[in-house]
């Protein structure tokens, strides 16, 4: 990754508004638990801007 970053420019700039949702801490245990929970956070996160 360092090598890309290094290559491209701008690619830092990108990088830092990147965003990997791993969902809201509701104890999900079932996949369909953590779909929902990653569903919860995408929207939280849309519904503030």
């Amino acid at each position: 990754m360092g090598e890309v970053v290094k290559a491209l420019p701008g690619c830092r700039e990108a990088l830092r508004g990147l965003v990997a949702p791993v969902g809201l801490d509701i104890d999900a245990e079932t996949p369909h638990e953590i779909a929902v929970s990653i569903l919860a956070q995408l929207i939280a996160e849309r519904r503030r801007y």
